[in-house]
């Protein structure tokens, strides 16, 4: 159940990505398509460091906040 509850929401922005690679959004929004995106790889990549510790997991999460961070700036900022 817990990682179901943690990729449905990456299941969501898989079809947001989509949708918008077929109709033509991504060119309009090239920063949110790539915000959804990278989302989406975080939350693979989170999923993969939970298995291996908490140490990992706790450096994997920030790092990719941080990240995430600078492209919700820059998402507002286009």
């Amino acid at each position: 159940m817990q990682y179901a509850l943690g990729a449905f929401p990456a299941l969501v922005q898989i079809i947001i990505v989509v949708a918008m690679s077929r109709n033509g959004a991504r060119r309009r929004f090239p920063m949110f398509w790539t915000y959804t995106l990278y989302q989406i790889l975080l939350t693979a990549t989170l999923m993969v460091f939970f298995q291996m510790g908490d140490m990992e997991y706790f450096f994997a999460y920030w790092a990719g906040a941080a990240v995430s961070a600078f492209l919700g700036f820059a998402r507002i900022n286009k």
